[in-house]
This record gives structure tokens, C-alpha cells and sequence, in this order.
């Protein structure tokens, strides 16, 4: 049936094990510090171009445990439990306004920005279904449901520690570790064809039809995000960025329930990505 109130378990992808090795090799650099990239403090906007490695998961449970359940057996009772991943590229495109301040002589600054950011682009699934029939979509069991997980917009604000180690002195660049928070407004949807009569469904004449249907969610996730940026000086204001951040949203978890034949659906949702960041800023 449609519709996890056991923990979400997601499937860590390797490229979130690679930024944060490098994360861990950051912070000594910007230690020894000594160039003055940085002299000025002042505001900054600028355009961000993101392409993402967006991966989600999704988790289903089917309860036919109430006393009052009209699933009939060998369904009667029984909890039935199913899970799914997929991941895509998604993109998108924002704006960013922050303010830089230098924290010493020898170049290191601190950075504040906030964002917006709209994106396109959508994760899709199925689920395999889990049940005693041949199709898994009779009354009490998990029918095989496809699934999308598509981003509309999100905020955040990103707080930026950097320097200019080494050879990136003389080539007017920065090198900087950066960490955040963010929302992120996502429209998670289901289609589904099941049966919801203690009859058995089928397409013979005299027994219940399935039903067909989409169920749309607008869900809002509250997420952290870490990562690693180099920019360079074009011009007397304008600054190239590049970064690379590892984003982890929080679970949304809700229940459907079908009161009429004394079933609950719990479900939960939940997507880590890996992105890379283009951006141009104006600094007054």
C-alpha cells in the first residue's frame, strides 16, 4: 500500500567519503597563512551556479497489526517493509550576498554569506513491492510504488574560514573551508496501482478493480552542509569561486492511514548530496 517510523538508513555515497578527507587536510594550511589576499573587508553579491550528485532514499512500512484490520489472511497481522535508493544530477542557479572580514595581518578572513537558490532536476525510483501475491499490490501489502524526489528552492547561510597558503599568494587566490546550514523545500511524489478490498483485485469480471493514483507532498528538510573552495581575483572587484560541499538533509517521516480497513502506512524520506559550486562575486 501507499504511503517509516523505524530510523532511515542511507546509502553513503563515496564521493562524501572523499570531501571529507579532504576537509580533514584543510584547516592545517590555512594555519600558516601568511598572504594578504584578504586586506580589505567589505560586502559582496554574486551568482551561483550548482550541479549536484543528489542521492535519496526512501522507506515504506505496511501495518496490518490493528484489531480491527480487514486484510485477510495470510496478510492479517503481519508488518511488511520495503526500501529503496536513487540518486541523479540535478543543477540549479542562486544568488549570494555575504560580508568578508580579515581576522589578521598575514591574510586570514572570515566570510558570511546567505543564499538562495532555485533547482531543477529530479531523483526517481520504485520500490519492489513486498507481499505474498504475485503482483505484491493486494490489500496489506507494499505495492511496488514509483517515487520522485524533486528540489524546488532552498536558503542557507554558509559561514567561510580562509587564506591564501603557499604558491597562491602570487596568483591573487584564496584557498578556504566553509560550513553551513540550509532549508531546502523538496516535492516528494508517489504513483501507485493497488488494491484497497478485502476481495482480491483482478481484471475478471465480478471482482474488485485496482485503483491507480499520485500522492504529492511538499516537504521542507532542514540540512548541514561542509565543504572546500578556492577563489581568484579577475578584476579590481570581481572574484571567481569554486567549491565543492557535502550537504546532508534531515528524515521527514509521516502515516498514512486507512481507517476503513485498518491499515497504517508509515513512510520516511531522506538525501545526501555532493555538489560543485560556480560562482562570480562583486566586492565593494
Amino acid at each position: 500500500m501507499n504511503g517509516a517510523t523505524e530510523p532511515i538508513r542511507w546509502k553513503h555515497n563515496p564521493l562524501g567519503a572523499v570531501t571529507v578527507a579532504i576537509l580533514l587536510t584543510v584547516p592545517g594550511a590555512l594555519v600558516h597563512t601568511d598572504a594578504a589576499f584578504a586586506e580589505g573587508r567589505g560586502f559582496h553579491i554574486g551568482m551561483t551556479v550548482p550541479v549536484e550528485y543528489l542521492d535519496a532514499f526512501f522507506e515504506k512500512i505496511v501495518d496490518n497489526t490493528a484489531p480491527n484490520t480487514r486484510v485477510p489472511e495470510p496478510r492479517r497481522g503481519r508488518v511488511f517493509q520495503d526500501e529503496d535508493s536513487a540518486n541523479a544530477s540535478v543543477y540549479g542557479i542562486g544568488l549570494r550576498a555575504g560580508y568578508r572580514l580579515p581576522l589578521s595581518e598575514r591574510g586570514l578572513y572570515l566570510t558570511g554569506e546567505v543564499d538562495i537558490t532555485l533547482h531543477g532536476g529530479t531523483v526517481e525510483g520504485q520500490l519492489e513491492g513486498v507481499g505474498t501475491s504475485s503482483g505484491r499490490n493486494q490489500l496489506g501489502e507494499s505495492w511496488p510504488d514509483r517515487w520522485s524526489f524533486g528540489k524546488d528552492r532552498s536558503y542557507g547561510f554558509t559561514a567561510k574560514l580562509g587564506g591564501s597558503p603557499g604558491a597562491l599568494r602570487s596568483s591573487e587566490a584564496s584557498l578556504y573551508v566553509l560550513a553551513g546550514i540550509r532549508r531546502i523545500d523538496v516535492q516528494f511524489t508517489t504513483r501507485f496501482n493497488g488494491c484497497l478490498d478485502p476481495v482480491p483485485c483482478s481484471s475478471d469480471a465480478g471482482t474488485p478493480d485496482f485503483t491507480s493514483g499520485t500522492d504529492s507532498r511538499d516537504q521542507s528538510f532542514l540540512a548541514w552542509t561542509a565543504g572546500i573552495g578556492l577563489d581568484r581575483v579577475l578584476g579590481e572587484h570581481l572574484v571567481l569561486h569554486a567549491e565543492t560541499r557535502y550537504t546532508r538533509y534531515g528524515t521527514e517521516r509521516w502515516i498514512t492511514p486507512f481507517n476503513d480497513v485498518g491499515v497504517s502506512v508509515p513512510a520516511g524520506v531522506n538525501a545526501a548530496a555532493v555538489s560543485l559550486l560556480v560562482s562570480l562575486a562583486w566586492y565593494f
